[in-house]
């Protein structure tokens, strides 16, 4: 018997990673109401990975098209379900090809990882006010779930 491919996901795979992203939004929220913002700013940063992951499923075929060679198209594939965090600025500009633009929303997350691992630690993050861009990705969740 021949496994189906993991890279042949439908949308299914899309509705649990679009749930994943409104979960991970709404824990991201209690945990920084609660004080833990470090954690929050985690959980904040998987959602947008989560909805990376998610929009680069749906829009494969499209994307696919727009990849220079065999070799692009299996780039993209490998990354459509981890989205590593040294690939997210590009795969947005992918995303952007396609009219979704996430650009804003990367760069917020990326900015909240950075503070989960280092904090308001000058030097080591660039984050100005995390209150701000919780702010921000939490309005971002919310266009997405309407």
């Amino acid at each position: 018997m021949i496994e189906k491919p993991l890279v042949r996901v439908g949308d299914e795979y899309v509705m649990a990673r679009l749930y994943e992203a409104v979960v991970d939004c709404v824990l991201a929220v209690e945990l920084f109401e609660m004080g833990i913002t470090r954690n929050a700013a985690g959980k904040a940063f998987s959602a947008v990975k989560a909805l990376m992951s998610a929009l680069i499923i749906k829009y494969g075929d499209k994307l696919s098209q727009l990849a220079r060679d065999d070799k692009e198209r299996a780039w993209l594939v490998k990354k459509a379900h981890v989205v590593p965090t040294h690939s997210m600025k590009t795969l947005a500009l992918y995303l952007k090809s396609v009219g979704v633009d996430l650009g804003n929303t990367v760069d917020k997350a990326l900015n909240l990882h950075a503070y989960q691992y280092n904090g308001f630690e000058p030097g080591f993050s660039h984050m100005i006010g995390l209150s701000l861009s919780l702010r921000i990705l939490m309005r971002w969740s919310r266009q997405y779930q309407g």
